[in-house]
């Protein structure tokens, strides 16, 4: 559903003996219901309005879907994170080599610190750049 368009509060739209109520209401009324009705009309970014964190790591993994070396990136806040969705996955030399699955990430978080410890539905022994998105929670 599109919103309808915002219509700003105007002194000119009151009778006079409101003007001196409206001029000061309606510069912090305007400029707040203009931020909400732009951010509901597509405005919102991942990384700016959602308390998640945005990364991208180089990974590559075992036959289990362990990574070969430690996979540490580091979180925006020290909040706890309530899981990890991949956004994108490339192979570092041939495009052609692609996820064998859906990709499932576990991980163990310490303050601000996320280590992988397992990302499931990559081939084994390729190299990926693969970007995450750890959301709090």
């Amino acid at each position: 559903m599109k919103l309808p368009n915002f219509k700003r509060l105007v002194k000119a739209d009151y009778a006079k003996e409101f003007h001196s109520l409206i001029e000061p209401l309606s510069f912090s009324i305007n400029n707040g219901i203009e931020v909400l009705y732009q951010t509901l009309n597509k405005a919102v970014s991942l990384k700016d309005n959602i308390a998640c964190t945005v990364k991208e790591v180089l990974i590559e993994v075992d036959e289990t879907g362990a990574p070969k070396v430690r996979t540490v990136f580091y979180l925006d806040s020290p909040n706890r994170i309530l899981g990890i969705s991949v956004l994108n996955v490339l192979h570092i030399k041939n495009p052609t080599i692609t996820p064998t699955s859906g990709i499932f990430v576990s991980f163990t978080q310490e303050n601000k610190a996320v280590t992988l410890t397992l990302v499931k539905g990559l081939p084994a022994n390729e190299r990926f750049n693969v970007t995450l998105v750890a959301f709090e929670g």
